[in-house]
């Protein structure tokens, strides 16, 4: 051993380049097999869930399939049967809308308050006259707050929603403002409408065998608030028309109601016809103004079944007011008034005729005579003085009442406290109704769809 390693000695290193000799293996040692490196526990990416036929989603914020940034993308891509979900909050700026010929539903999600503008600008293209157009089949509303603000600059005919062979519009714990003052509470522009009501094409035309109830346009509404300087329908195509509040305040410097004769005999066979309950209905310039001429003589009759509810103004107009060119009996002959436990507020004059081509002799009918008029329709008439614990300022916009200006002094010698006939008090239940949202100049937050531009005051800054 000692000479073999005396050899190895004297060889020296290997020459450059040359491989090196291998070790002799070790058989001694076992082979170990290291563990695999532990691996991490990582959250998993959260995705949200599918959402289910039939429901489309607007928001600023959720991402996916149908779901959208706007409201009227959302309409654009609806079919029949399809439910719109609102997952925002605040104030989210849209342009006009036209729903065709579907039934659809458009409804808060959970958690959320939407508030849906419209702030037309002086584009006829881009912005028509209605806001949001349903043009046959139904549309449906839930706890969505809806508001119209309008600019000085330039007039149209505006209104928030307007239906042309529409079956029903229903709401549910909405509310509607639109935003047309001018100085002294009026309105800045004559003729808004939050309801336009249309005939259908070449309705205009003689009369066709149809009934009343295929042909009138419903409005269904359910725990609501209307406000603003507009009146609240307008019918002006001699449209038949069915609409029914159960529960609401209308806060209006105009009419509930606004209707005018048409040149041709309608085809429609029907009628207008306004039921209401619990309802408060502030009307400054009174609730109903119903006109013809000599060149659009044609109108539809009237009806009107009012219970639980209370009329109140603060100016000097009347309650219903026709005009037009036909005699004072077949004006008479168009109205008729029923109900029960009505109480009235600022009304002198219940009922005005003028007639003559001039519009030149006018009749008029007082509290008493009004209620003799409706002795077997109407019962329960009060125009006692009503005790409010805290009315609204005069100056103040019609679009900022609320119910809580219109809440009854509690006591006994008060008419319509505990006057209605289920035991509540008469007019709106303010508990049962939505909480109107906070107004455009606080602090609340403010969405844009993509299409739109910048926000802008009603005044036009």
């Amino acid at each position: 051993a000692s000479a073999a390693s005396d050899a190895s000695a004297k060889l020296g290193p290997p020459p450059v380049g040359a491989p090196m000799p291998e070790s002799p293996k070790d058989e001694s040692r076992d082979t170990v097999d290291l563990p695999p490196p532990p691996v991490r526990d990582t959250p998993p990416v959260a995705r949200p869930a599918p959402l289910p036929e039939g429901l489309l989603v607007v928001s600023d914020t959720q991402k996916g399939e149908r779901c959208y940034a706007s409201l009227r993308a959302a309409c654009n891509n609806a079919r029949h049967g399809d439910v719109i979900e609102l997952r925002f909050s605040g104030r989210m700026r849209e342009e006009p809308i036209t729903v065709s010929n579907m039934t659809l539903t458009i409804r808060a999600g959970d958690g959320f308050r939407p508030i849906v503008v419209f702030r037309p600008e002086a584009n006829p293209v881009k912005f028509p006259p209605s806001m949001l157009s349903v043009a046959g089949g139904q549309l449906h509303g839930e706890d969505v707050h809806w508001e119209l603000d309008l600019p000085r600059e330039f007039f149209r005919e505006w209104s928030l929603f307007e239906t042309r062979m529409a079956e029903r519009l229903r709401f549910e714990r909405c509310t509607f403002t639109i935003r047309n003052a001018a100085a002294g509470g009026k309105a800045y522009h004559t003729g808004v409408a939050f309801f336009d009501i249309k005939a259908p094409p070449g309705g205009s035309t003689m009369a066709m065998p149809a009934t009343a109830d295929q042909q009138a346009v419903a409005i269904d509404l359910r725990n609501c608030v209307a406000r603003g300087e507009a009146n609240f329908v307008r019918d002006n195509e001699l449209q038949a028309l069915r609409l029914d509040w159960e529960n609401g305040l209308l806060a209006t410097s105009e009419r509930l109601l606004l209707a005018a004769g048409g040149a041709i005999e309608p085809r429609q066979l029907g009628y207008v016809q306004i039921n209401l309950r619990h309802v408060t209905a502030v009307a400054q310039s009174g609730l109903a103004l119903i006109t013809n001429s000599e060149d659009a003589p044609y109108q539809m009759k009237t009806e009107f079944d009012c219970t639980d509810s209370i009329f109140i103004t603060s100016a000097d107009p009347p309650l219903l007011e026709q005009r037009g060119s036909n005699s004072a009996a077949e004006y008479r002959a168009r109205v008729r008034w029923s109900g029960e436990r009505q109480y009235f507020d600022g009304f002198d004059t219940f009922w005005k005729i003028v007639t003559g081509p001039a519009q030149t002799t006018a009749e008029q009918m007082d509290f008493d005579a009004w209620q003799e008029t409706w002795a077997g329709h109407a019962r329960l008439m009060s125009n006692m003085p009503i005790a409010w614990k805290q009315p609204p300022a005069a100056a103040r916009s019609f679009s900022t009442h609320s119910p809580h200006d219109y809440a009854l002094e509690d006591s006994t010698d008060n008419p319509p406290i505990r006057g209605a006939s289920d035991g509540q008090d008469a007019g709106c239940v303010a508990w049962q109704l939505s909480t109107l949202p906070p107004e455009p100049d606080s602090n609340g937050p403010e969405h844009m769809s993509p299409n739109s531009t910048a926000p802008r005051s009603v005044d036009g800054s």
